[in-house]
């Protein structure tokens, strides 16, 4: 009871307090239904790259799911919160998905709920009184943001637990300042405990659920500037004053450091993006405008998923939404400096949806649109409704009804909108009526009528595209799927095209037609199909991923021809595009040990160990499956010093794969160097309990031989 109690700002729980607590349970209880039909639907995109690993594994030890799967590749610091939620999703749930996104549901609750303390909060400090209607009005806004059918992409895209997760961490860091401060305010001396809570417990948690939460202490700053005002005593104020100063030195180091490596950091990631740095600016000032619309009129018809239709801004007035857009942002901004007195609120509010943009919405080389990044930012615009509501609107029954409509609806659009994500069929055909114009949509379609072998209706979508060389491969590679041949001179016709682009279409379907070959599932005459290749590598592209997946599918052709030298020198030119992946090092490495040539792909192995052995995301299974063969290699031609090098190699290289130490042990005993033996296997000992388990009596047999 002390603890509800705390909550509110007088103390005691009043009539208020009672219809505020009702009011929320109600929300949550409508958002869990609401949200219910959409549990059934399917894993799509990066959950398939991020989660399917873990889903197929996820009869493994726990151990070995947490060593394979701790680590994220979509963000520089790897997001070991949200994926160990993941990898207890995988133990918990195993393939069942449907619990995987009913924990979504549950984190979006608890956010919720954060949301409805922190305004509550926020509207008790930005007032003069302390009433507890404050918790009834943040119970109603709460309510608003639970319920918005904008936020159904994120809760059941089931990835997206990362951005739920770095929301929830943000938004509770914020409770802690925002109590802290309150304290602080008011003459206690527990303020600094709450405010390091938040930087020093729930930053860390959600920078390691997503990057998005580096954005925390600029709505620190946000809070302070427009709602507390650097009050409390002189020692608290300079306290306080000191704090922020420091803070706005480190946004302005960080500026600055940004400004000085802006080639590095910025413009050459553009290399693999199909658009240019001042396109991608311009075309995120509309882009910005289309979120402010979905936000206050959620139209379903605007939403979906797939937004690569947009069209891009050549220019400030091309088209001139552009500049329509940048005068309502501008605008917008104006309105807060303007209202920063008055309406304190109102002006936090707009500021607080700008700042959660300033990753994914300006300068640097993301795709242009994704509707889960107005997670967190939607709390801004609602805060800013919420000020402009109660400075227009007096009387409280006309705020009663306005909020019961806009739940009702809202309600009505997101139980929708979860209909509609329950499942692949009306998922996808919904999107597609929203954005009939979206490429990826279209492949994704005619995809779908290839494996169902509906050869004529994958034409048939195939033919909506854009006119290209992208439809021109993919019609080559339907030939492949229908009838198992392509002729010689389909291909020798698409060598003479001078006038083509190479872009995602192009390469993915040339990586499939590869792969089909490969597998003996398509015949295609292999020299024309390799000079195909080259003849598409003159061609011009804006971004280096594409080239680089047309040189890896050549060396793969190449390699079968057994033309070794010249798929080594293909996979050398990937590298040389993107020298900072290692990737197509470990091909290299690969290539030339099936083809016999050991020492040449140890070298391979070792620059890429080299590359990568500072690096956070490492090519793991890819390197433990090529220093394992290697090493075998050099034991089957009685090269055992070689093949000691190799296993020494892939311990430092992947120091929790006990095969390793192993297999070292094993050639340590065989070269009769005893003592180093010994040392390794207490190397081993060391490891991780769970990960040498099933190695027990290997490592027994080998002490009893010592």
């Amino acid at each position: 009871m002390r603890f509800i109690r705390s909550l509110f700002t007088a103390g005691s729980i009043d009539r208020h307090g009672v219809w505020s607590l009702a009011t929320f349970a109600v929300a949550l209880l409508v958002a869990a239904a609401v949200y219910a039909p959409g549990l059934s639907g399917p894993l799509f995109l990066d959950d398939l790259q991020q989660l399917q690993g873990m889903i197929n594994n996820s009869a493994a030890d726990p151990g070995v799911l947490l060593e394979q799967h701790i680590i994220s590749t979509s963000g520089p610091f790897g997001r070991p919160v949200a994926m160990a939620s993941f990898v207890g999703s995988a133990i918990s749930h195993g393939p069942d998905t449907w619990w995987w996104k009913y924990e979504n549901v549950m984190f979006h609750l608890v956010t919720g709920l954060l949301i409805f303390w922190l305004t509550a909060l926020l509207l008790s400090a930005n007032s003069q009184s302390q009433q507890n209607r404050h918790w009834l009005v943040a119970a109603a806004a709460a309510a608003i943001w639970l319920l918005h059918p904008l936020h159904v992409s994120t809760v059941l895209y089931t990835v997206q637990r990362m951005t739920e997760l770095s929301s929830l961490f943000v938004f509770a860091g914020l409770i802690c300042y925002v109590k802290g401060r309150q304290r602080q305010v008011s003459g206690e001396k527990s303020g600094w405990p709450l405010i390091c809570l938040g930087f020093g417990v729930f930053l860390p948690l959600a920078l390691l659920s997503k990057e998005s939460a580096l954005l925390f202490p600029i709505f620190v700053s946000l809070i302070e500037f427009f709602i507390f005002h650097f009050a409390g005593n002189p020692t608290t104020q300079k306290q306080i004053k000191v704090f922020h100063s420091a803070l706005v030195i480190g946004y302005l180091l960080v500026a600055f450091y940004i400004l000085a490596n802006f080639a590095d950091l910025i413009l050459k990631n553009y290399a693999i993006r199909d658009f240019t740095f001042s396109e991608r600016i311009y075309t995120e000032l509309r882009i910005v405008v289309l979120y402010l619309s979905q936000l206050l009129l959620p139209v379903q018809s605007k939403m979906g998923f797939f937004h690569d239709d947009i069209a891009l801004s050549t220019s400030l007035f091309q088209p001139i939404t552009t500049f329509l857009s940048a005068v309502l942002l501008v605008g917008l901004l104006a309105s807060a400096a303007v209202a920063r007195k008055r309406l304190p609120l109102y002006a936090f509010g707009i500021l607080f949806f700008f700042a959660g943009h300033v990753l994914e919405s300006t300068i640097f080389s993301l795709e242009l649109m994704f509707e889960h990044r107005n997670y967190l930012p939607s709390f801004g615009i609602l805060i800013a409704a919420l000020a402009i509501l109660q400075a227009v609107m007096k009387q409280r029954r006309g705020l009663i009804w306005i909020t019961v409509i806009a739940l009702s609806g809202l309600s009505l659009l997101t139980w929708q909108r979860a209909i509609t994500w329950g499942s692949p069929a009306t998922m996808y055909q919904f999107m597609y009526h929203a954005h009939p114009q979206s490429q990826r949509l279209t492949l994704i379609f005619a995809d779908f009528y290839t494996k169902m072998e509906a050869f004529d209706e994958a034409r048939k979508t195939l033919a909506k595209m854009n006119p290209g060389l992208g439809p021109e491969l993919h019609e080559l590679f339907l030939d492949c799927s229908e009838h198992g041949r392509v002729e010689t001179e389909r291909l020798l016709r698409l060598t003479r095209i001078e006038n083509g682009q190479l872009d995602g279409h192009v390469a993915i379907n040339i990586d499939d037609m590869a792969m089909a070959v490969l597998d003996g599932r398509c015949s295609v005459p292999k020299k024309e199909f390799v000079t195909l290749m080259d003849h598409l590598m003159t061609l011009p592209s804006r971004t280096i991923i594409h080239k680089r997946t047309i040189l890896t599918a050549q060396a793969r052709i190449l390699e079968s021809m057994n033309d070794i030298d010249a798929a080594i020198a293909a996979l050398q030119t990937a590298y040389e595009l993107q020298t900072n992946n290692a990737i197509s090092l470990y091909f290299s490495a690969h290539t030339l040990s099936v083809a016999g040539r050991l020492h040449e792909a140890t070298a391979y192995l070792t620059k890429a160990y080299e590359l990568e052995k500072s690096s956070v995301i490492q090519h793991k299974d890819i390197a433990k499956t090529i220093y394992m063969n290697i090493g075998r290699m050099f034991v089957a031609q009685n090269q055992l010093e070689e093949a000691l090098a190799v296993y020494s190699e892939g311990a430092l290289s992947i120091p929790a794969e006990p095969r390793f130490y192993l297999q070292k042990t094993k050639l340590l005993i065989q070269l009769g160097l005893n003592e180093d033996a010994e040392r390794t296997l207490m190397e081993i000992r060391m490891l991780d309990a769970n990960s040498i388990l099933e190695y027990e009596f290997v490592i027994r047999r080998m002490e009893r031989a010592l």
